[in-house]
């Protein structure tokens, strides 16, 4: 992307493109352990556009205080749009960043006509926030480096995926590369202990128009984990035969789901109800 900039609560983004007439912006939003460089290829689906992509806070350039709680995520979307000057967008965010997207909606629903949730986390269970702590202890004994890169690999992609893509590995390590990792251990920790969202997310129904997209092979957040989530925001949902990742693993099907999300909106800077 073209202009990098970071607001004063330490959140950096980087933006390109340009507004076009009442064409809504587009905000990217990544998962756990990524950063904005994440959801490049998305980026490319959208075309001419104004897009930004943020670091969430504890990921790449971003700061976050190491105590901070998980709401933290929300605010630092809003952060972005206030230093963007955008009163309103479209957010496509990815597992944590679904989440996040989630928490910011919440707190100012006015400021979003549309989320593309892939991948969303929702709610965790008691087994979801061990796991989390678990992450945790092993970045600090081990780093985010290839054993880390080596376990996300097989929990986040389908076996398939995985066997045809031998670079994956190699791949996520540099990704990791650019967390430092008590950050990332922080963010786990701050995960892990969030409050309940899926009380607040009815609240959203009706007001903010949401599409969300599950892999049948997501060994982290399978279509019938996001039920609860779905049913709650009255939102579309979308299978796609592919792991944690189904932008990469079914791009071409991805590309036309956001189109799709995407059209919804042309010529409309404000929907006070979504279509169906």
């Amino acid at each position: 992307m073209g202009r990098v900039g970071r607001t004063n609560t330490g959140i950096a983004y980087a933006v390109d493109g340009h507004a076009v007439g009442d064409v809504l912006p587009v905000l990217l939003v990544h998962g756990h352990l990524d950063d904005r460089h994440a959801l490049a290829d998305v980026r490319a689906m959208i075309g001419d556009r104004h897009v930004a992509a943020l670091d969430l806070p504890w990921h790449g350039a971003s700061s976050a205080p190491i105590d901070a709680n998980a709401d933290i995520l929300g605010t630092a979307i809003i952060d972005v749009l206030d230093d963007l000057g955008w009163s309103q967008c479209l957010v496509i965010g990815h597992a944590v960043g679904a989440t996040a997207a989630l928490l910011a909606a919440v707190s100012a629903s006015h400021r979003f006509a549309g989320l593309l949730l892939v991948s969303v986390l929702g709610d965790l269970a008691d087994h979801d926030r061990q796991r989390l702590l678990n992450f945790a202890g092993f970045i600090d004994e081990e780093g985010a480096g290839r054993w880390l890169a080596i376990l996300c690999a097989a929990l986040w992609f389908s076996e398939e995926w995985v066997v045809l893509h031998p670079e994956l590995t190699t791949r996520l390590e540099a990704t990791f590369a650019r967390n430092i990792p008590m950050a990332a251990a922080a963010c786990c920790r701050a995960l892990a202990s969030s409050s309940p969202m899926q009380p607040a997310l009815p609240t959203l129904r009706g007001v903010v128009d949401v599409t969300v997209v599950a892999g049948t092979e997501d060994l982290v957040t399978p279509p019938g984990r996001v039920a609860d989530v779905v049913a709650a925001l009255g939102a579309r949902l979308i299978e796609l035969q592919a792991g944690h990742y189904p932008f990469e693993e079914q791009a071409v099907a991805f590309r036309e789901i956001v189109q799709t999300f995407l059209a919804r909106f042309d010529g409309a800077r404000r929907r006070s109800s979504p279509s169906s």
